[in-house]
């Protein structure tokens, strides 16, 4: 994580908060995506509000129901798992689609920087 801030703040950018659930799968918690516990307690911290907002990554099955499940919009980059997770996985999130999907997380950025309005 601090090579990740690092590079960032060489271009200006940096991450308010990093969220990381800590448990394994079976235990069941609320936290492990797509389970919301932990972009809730982001939201009440930040002043997030989950239906302007957006989810990207690269699962369907984590990330895009996820993104459904707060009622933000849904990006999936193609890097990562975000392939399969667009063919092989496909029935676990069947019934949710992406918003965009994008070649990676710059095409991403750029595709949410084109939705917000300019003063």
């Amino acid at each position: 994580m601090a090579e990740l801030e690092q590079e960032l703040r060489k271009d200006g950018a940096w991450l308010d908060a990093v969220y990381c659930c800590p448990h394994r799968r079976a235990d069941g918690c609320n936290c492990c995506k797509p389970r919301t516990a932990l972009v809730d307690d982001a939201c009440r911290k930040f002043r997030i509000e989950p239906g302007i907002s957006y989810v990207v990554g690269d699962r369907g099955d984590f990330d895009m129901l996820l993104a459904s499940a707060i009622g933000a919009r849904g990006i999936l980059v193609r890097t990562g798992e975000g392939e399969s997770s667009l063919v092989r996985f496909r029935e676990a999130w069947a019934g949710i689609e992406p918003d965009y999907v994008a070649e990676d997380v710059l095409d991403a950025v750029h595709w949410i920087l084109d939705r917000i309005p300019t003063a």
